[in-house]
């Protein structure tokens, strides 16, 4: 039988849950991240060969045959050279965005629950590094208020060009339950400019409603919303789950959604077919 995702008092353990576990992670990271290989994805290259760069992540939802990363972002965002915006959620973002051109964006962020490089006890020089590349790191949980409070202050009125999300720890932290998603979808979407572009992982129980979604938005918002999926089989690496979306000109103000109706009759993935 189809499962489906929690309503009620459930959903609301479900979220609950994923918090406090991301609050514990802030409190044991040091040895964490020192001891599993795979958190070095906290500060992963953009178009690097190794195992954890972007663009192993997203090289398929590019369009054509193009392959880098940094050349489809900076070619879609040409306009914006010198004065682009960018913005990481979930790691540290300073080899990502030393990636690109040099200056090609005018500033950038990254939101993590925590900047696990100060551990070297370099963290000065390493923040002057960041101020030389017009970056800056911000701790928080993306899942909280206080967290866009802060962001919002850093941005100061402007929009971001580009927003891509891939988190350092895997999807762990992300709550099984798409309402709670959704909003911060709405909210990533919300600051993007013109022109904008999110590249984002979502977990793998969400593939039957990824789908849903890139469909409707495909078919009811052509040439006003790009949008690219792939559903993937697992929520660590490469097989991640993911969407590019490009907001164009004449896109709505609000991200379109499925609606709540639909989503309670849409079952979550079943593993089975991805194992």
């Amino acid at each position: 039988m189809s499962e489906f995702f929690p309503k009620g008092q459930e959903r609301k353990k479900t979220v609950e849950q994923v918090a406090q576990e991301a609050a514990h992670f802030k409190d044991i990271a040091e040895i964490e991240i020192l001891d599993f290989e795979h958190y070095t994805w906290a500060d992963s290259s953009l178009d690097g060969s190794d195992k954890g760069s972007f663009v192993n992540s997203f090289r398929d939802l590019l369009p054509g045959e193009e392959i880098s990363l940094r050349n489809y972002i900076e070619t879609a965002l040409k306009e914006r050279k010198g004065s682009a915006i960018g913005v990481e959620f979930g790691g540290i973002g300073a080899r990502l965005f030393s990636g690109f051109t040099p200056d090609f964006f005018a500033k950038s962020i990254a939101v993590s629950l925590l900047d696990h490089r100060g551990w070297a006890h370099q963290l000065d020089r390493i923040k002057e590094r960041d101020k030389k590349l017009h970056h800056e790191v911000l701790e928080g949980n993306i899942f909280e208020s206080n967290t866009y409070k802060s962001l919002n202050q850093w941005l100061n009125g402007e929009k971001v060009d580009l927003i891509i999300e891939r988190m350092g720890k895997g999807l762990e932290f992300v709550p099984g339950e798409p309402y709670e998603v959704s909003k911060i979808l709405r909210i990533w979407y919300n600051l993007l400019r013109e022109g904008g572009i999110m590249f984002a992982q979502t977990p793998v129980v969400f593939n039957n409603l990824l789908e849903a979604w890139a469909v409707k938005i495909d078919r009811e918002f052509k040439g006003k919303i790009e949008i690219e999926f792939q559903t993937g089989y697992e929520d660590d690496g490469v097989a991640c789950s993911a969407f590019r979306l490009r907001k164009l000109s004449g896109a709505p103000n609000e991200l379109p959604l499925l609606d709540p109706k639909t989503v309670g009759k849409i079952p979550k993935a079943d593993f089975k077919k991805y194992n």
